[in-house]
């Protein structure tokens, strides 16, 4: 029986680990694509690039709690 509520632990950890990845892509964007409307850019460097740091924050934020884990 506790192994089970131990799996229903971890799952619900890691769900929420997914989550909150997905909201640092989603603040990423979201600066991204305010500075692009500030500087007026024809190219949406400043969304894929504020897309891409704050994934790699995310990942990193992940790989960190999952490591604590162990």
């Amino acid at each position: 029986m506790e192994d089970k509520k131990k799996a229903t632990q971890r799952l619900a950890k890691y769900s929420g680990l997914a989550f909150q990845l997905l909201a640092f892509i989603g603040v990423g964007y979201f600066i991204g694509s305010w500075i692009d409307e500030t500087w007026k850019a024809k190219i949406p460097y400043g969304t894929a690039l504020g897309a891409t740091a704050f994934l790699i924050i995310g990942l990193i934020y992940v790989l960190r709690d999952v490591m604590r884990e162990k």
